[in-house]
C-alpha cells in the first residue's frame, strides 16, 4: 500500500539532493574531456532536470507534512522551509541557465573559444556552489528536526514503551522456603548429618 502524500517527504527528499550534488562533477568532466564533452554535459543537464523536479516534489510533500507539525516547532520548520524554497528557486534558475549555456554554440552558430567556454562554465559553477550550499543547509535543518536522539520530531514520533501490568507475566519464579531443598522424585531426603531419613 502506497503511503499518503503527506508521508512521502522523507522518502523523496534524498534523491534530488544526491542527483544535484553529483551533477557538477559531470560539468567539470565535460570541460576537460575532448572526446566525451557533449555526453558529459548532457548527463549533467539530465541530472539537474531530474534533481530540480525532485526538489519541487519534495517541497510539495513537505508542505503537506507541515500541517501535522505542532506550533512549538513552527520556527524550526519555517527555517527549514525557507532554506529549501530558496534552494528550489536557485536550482530552477541554474538548470535553465545550464540548458541555455549548453545551447549557446548552436544559438551563436559558431564555436566558442575554449578559454571563454571554461570561463562561462566556471561562473556557472560558482553559482551552482551557492545553490548547493542552500541545499545542504536545508538538508541539515531538516535532519536536525527528524534524526538523532535530540531531534524534536524524533521525540514526538517515537512511540512510548508499553508499561507492564500486574499479572502480565506468563510465569513467575517461586523460591523454596529457607532451609529446605527440593528433591527429585525417587530421591530420599537427608538429615543434616547426611543420613537418609527413615533409616
Amino acid at each position: 500500500m502506497l503511503p499518503n502524500w503527506n508521508e512521502l517527504h522523507p522518502l523523496v527528499i534524498h534523491f534530488p539532493i544526491a542527483l544535484l550534488l553529483v551533477a557538477p562533477i559531470f560539468v567539470v568532466l565535460s570541460l576537460f574531456s575532448r572526446t566525451n564533452s557533449r555526453p558529459f554535459a548532457l548527463s549533467a543537464l539530465i541530472l539537474m532536470v531530474i534533481g530540480t523536479v525532485g526538489t519541487i516534489v519534495a517541497a510539495q510533500t513537505g508542505e503537506a507534512a507541515d500541517k501535522n507539525i505542532s506550533e512549538a516547532l513552527e520556527a524550526l520548520v519555517e527555517r527549514h522551509e525557507h532554506l529549501a524554497e530558496t534552494a528550489e528557486m536557485l536550482f530552477i534558475g541554474l538548470t535553465l541557465a545550464f540548458g541555455l549555456l549548453s545551447l549557446l554554440p548552436l544559438l551563436l552558430r559558431r564555436t566558442i573559444p575554449h578559454g571563454a567556454w571554461i570561463g562561462l562554465n566556471a561562473v556557472f559553477l560558482v553559482g551552482y556552489a551557492v545553490g548547493g550550499g542552500y541545499l545542504v543547509s536545508a538538508a541539515k535543518a531538516g535532519g536536525a528536526l527528524t534524526h538523532g536522539p535530540g531531534a524534536p520530531l524524533a521525540r514526538v514520533q517515537t512511540p512510548q514503551p508499553a508499561t507492564a501490568t500486574p499479572g502480565s507475566e506468563h510465569s513467575k519464579t517461586e523460591s523454596a522456603p529457607t532451609g529446605t531443598t527440593k528433591t527429585a522424585p525417587g530421591e530420599k531426603k537427608k538429615d543434616a548429618d547426611g543420613d537418609d531419613d527413615g533409616d
